[in-house]
């Protein structure tokens, strides 16, 4: 679809950066709009967005600064590096005939495209598509299991925000590694909570579909219910990792997720990464420390980062940050 017609569609959203300092502007008739404007002009055009531009292969020559800064932001709003990627190896995929379902139009959301694209790639290298879980409970009115692989994660966490089954596999495979990960679904409205047990803090903690952490005693589930998954969990030893399959495990303790390194021809492909930390002000030709995640944990530590980095950026855009020459 041409983009002119998608603007013409969603009006909504196609708003500039201008059109968004306007709506800061308290002023009548925009009198501070110069003043702001200068501000996001100061902006280095390399402050971040540049480890987007080799990783993913975004153009992004030319761009002002905050213009990177909102692509990047916008990356992590829509699932993170690995949903743009997916969309790339779709259209791969599509090209060669390798993927079955190759009509976009068929796809509710970006989350069903990419569980096409992992499933695609396992089957490349020969590795099963199937669900792999443990059923704690199976009644008419729920359903409590234990999700041992990504493709049950993300089949039972459909339609949440649940970072356990969204596009990046690290996020599963670490919490499956440290603790014990456990789906709740209500068979009659199609409620749905996520209960998470760290071994070594022994702390318990409930999610609802937003992914928003709730109060466990104001989780509305029958007495019953709630009895059985604390029995569970007390009586249960070890993470959900250690009842990993062979091949779950086997794509777990990879330095990168699955979906992260496997091309069409079977081999593997150079991950980069390059995250720049940002200190909280703006920088003028100054080179901060970087940071080379080696770790599965630090690469989800760094992910997490960089989303509240994002959001720091945008409040410090708000009150116009704080320049070093």
């Amino acid at each position: 679809m041409a983009l002119k017609k998608i603007k013409e569609q969603n009006k909504d959203y196609d708003l500039s950066i201008l059109d968004l300092l306007r709506i800061l502007d308290p002023s009548k008739t925009g009198k501070f709009m110069n003043l702001l404007l200068n501000e996001l002009k100061s902006i280095p055009q390399n402050e971040v967005g540049e480890d987007y531009e080799n990783s993913l292969g975004l153009y992004l020559e030319g761009m002002v600064g905050v213009n990177k800064i909102l692509i990047t932001y916008l990356v992590e709003l829509l699932g993170g590096a690995e949903t743009i990627r997916c969309m790339g190896k779709f259209l791969e995929f599509s090209e060669k005939k390798l993927i079955s379902k190759n009509d976009i139009q068929k796809y509710n959301t970006v989350l069903e495209l990419c569980d096409e694209v992992y499933k695609t790639e396992l089957k490349l290298k020969n590795r099963s598509t199937q669900s792999h879980h443990e059923i704690i409970l199976d009644t008419e009115d729920y359903l409590i299991i234990k999700p041992l692989n990504i493709i049950s994660s993300r089949k039972y966490g459909a339609s949440t925000k649940w970072c356990t089954s969204g596009t990046n596999t690290e996020t599963f495979y670490s919490y499956s590694k440290k603790g014990i990960l456990i789906y709740v679904i209500c068979r009659h409205n199609n409620d749905k909570w996520g209960v998470y047990y760290e071994l070594n803090d022994e702390e318990l903690s409930w999610w609802d579909t937003k992914d928003n952490r709730v109060d466990g005693l104001m989780v509305n589930l029958p007495k019953n219910i709630k009895s059985t998954i604390l029995t569970y969990i007390l009586d249960e030893k070890h993470p959900n990792s250690y009842y990993f399959n062979t091949e779950t495990k086997e794509l777990a303790d990879k330095p990168t997720n699955e979906m992260a390194i496997i091309n069409v021809n079977g081999g593997n492909q150079e991950v980069t990464v390059n995250p720049q930390p940002f200190t909280g002000v703006w920088r003028n030709e100054i080179n901060g420390p970087k940071w080379t995640p080696s770790t599965t944990d630090e690469k989800i530590d760094e992910l997490v980062c960089k989303t509240l980095e994002y959001h720091y950026t945008i409040n410090a855009l708000k009150d116009g940050g704080e320049e070093l020459s």
